[in-house]
């Protein structure tokens, strides 16, 4: 009788607490930043305000099949993370603005998400900012800094496979990235009709390197080619020194000496920063993967160096690595072809050069490609965009970011000509052929 009183008396006193707040009450908005799956060993991420394709419920964290996700009414194309910071509000709302251009009506969606690490950020704006678009994504138990990059980019990830799973394709972009929208829509239909491995991993600039797993570290980085990589390999110059542990001293590393004869992996490619992504089927394997998640820990318990926890890109590119039955694709044949930076010094003639011909059959020459105006760096750099273009990089601020849409529309109004769109350029894969092999 005892124990049935105080169930009583608690059943009372928590319903006490959770009724509803009585008429013109003031509302006490909810704390997101608790909902998280419950199923995660860590923290995965908060949205604002929760939306149905991006509540990170429990209902969600499971993978959802092929046949599920065909059934959505609205396809989603693209699941677009922009690593961003609490205080670029003002970047945020011009990136938000061009983001209709992502999609034309009927077709397949591509929704984004602003990535931002939610440690010491101010919540009351950011939840003002979120109800009003939605598109917020506050990383728990995480501070900005460019140390914790690597460990941004792969949550965002993580998060998008369990919250985001019919999406047919998941990238990352910087926030200085212009996306020329109907040229990627294009370079992503290309890949889902073309025939390549349903694992892809994709970017338009890609490097080749060397990783010491029981560092970890990187060595012997960073190759154009595979057979560039093998030459960096022992090389004392290459970037992140040599990967032969005799020439490396232990003020380097403290325990560098301990490391000869230790495992080395490699050569593999890892995609430039400014952007990259994954298929739906690699989403799927990351989500699931007791590396990728042995990764994350080790990224949030600072193990690996700080310049590690910098360099994204290499480390995304490392985990990649490991996913059985992968093809890496690069969009276009080099800089200046698929983007370049838009202020690059001598780009624009670099980039008209590659398709001089198919440039001329228009009457366009490299005068045309400049917006009319100079980056901060002066006359050296004028701002550019070429028609060929998947996307542009260091557009730092709203006015260069509307020169570049300017230019993008310019160029959606050419006709549909095949040496107007850059080639799929596979660069590694499954089956290793001869140019794979070390020379």
């Amino acid at each position: 009788r005892r124990g049935r009183e105080h169930a009583r008396r608690h059943v009372r006193s928590h319903i006490c607490v959770c009724k509803r707040p009585a008429p013109g009450s003031p509302r006490v908005a909810e704390d997101t930043r608790t909902l998280e799956p419950r199923r995660a060993r860590y923290p995965i991420a908060s949205t604002y305000p929760m939306k149905k394709d991006a509540q990170p419920s429990r209902t969600n964290t499971r993978l959802i099949n092929d046949a599920e996700c065909s059934n959505t009414s609205t396809p989603i194309l693209l699941a677009l993370g922009i690593l961003s910071i609490p205080h670029k509000g003002a970047t945020r709302a011009y990136i938000r603005d061009s983001m209709t251009a992502a999609n034309p009506p009927g077709e397949e969606r591509v929704v984004h998400r602003f990535v931002i690490a939610g440690q010491g950020a101010d919540f009351l704006g950011l939840n003002r900012e979120g109800k009003a678009h939605g598109d917020l994504l506050v990383l728990d138990k995480m501070s900005e800094g460019s140390e914790s990059l690597s460990e941004k980019s792969l949550r965002w990830f993580m998060y998008a496979a369990r919250s985001i799973p019919c999406a047919r394709y998941v990238a990352k972009a910087d926030p200085d990235t212009y996306i020329v929208w109907p040229k990627m829509r294009m370079q992503l239909g290309r890949m889902t009709s073309g025939h390549l491995s349903p694992r892809l991993y994709f970017g338009v600039h890609c490097d080749w390197t060397w990783m010491l797993p029981q560092v970890p570290q990187a060595c012997g980085c960073c190759g154009f080619t595979v057979s560039h990589a093998w030459q960096l390999r022992t090389r004392k110059n290459a970037a992140w020194g040599s990967c032969d542990f005799a020439n490396r001293s232990n003020a380097e590393h403290p325990k560098w000496s301990q490391q000869h004869g230790s495992p080395i992996d490699g050569p593999f490619p890892y995609a430039a920063g400014l952007f990259y992504g994954v298929s739906a089927p690699v989403v799927k394997w990351l989500a699931t993967s007791p590396f990728f998640a042995n990764a994350l820990r080790s990224l949030r318990r600072s193990v690996w160096s700080a310049r590690m926890r910098y360099t994204e890109e290499l480390v995304f590119g490392w985990v990649m690595r490991q996913v059985p039955e992968l093809t890496t694709v690069v969009l276009g044949q080099g800089d200046g072809d698929a983007f370049d930076n838009f202020d690059a010094a001598g780009g624009v003639q670099r980039a008209f050069r590659q398709a001089s011909e198919c440039y001329l059959r228009y009457g366009l020459t490299a005068s045309n490609f400049t917006t009319g105006s100079f980056s901060k760096w002066g006359a050296c750099c004028p701002e550019w965009l070429t028609p060929r273009q998947v996307l542009t990089h260091h557009v730092l601020d709203k006015a260069q970011w509307q020169r570049a849409s300017a230019m993008a529309k310019r160029w959606a109004k050419l006709p549909a000509d095949p040496c107007l769109t850059v080639p799929l350029r596979r660069v590694a894969g499954p089956a290793r052929s001869r140019r794979d092999q070390p020379r």
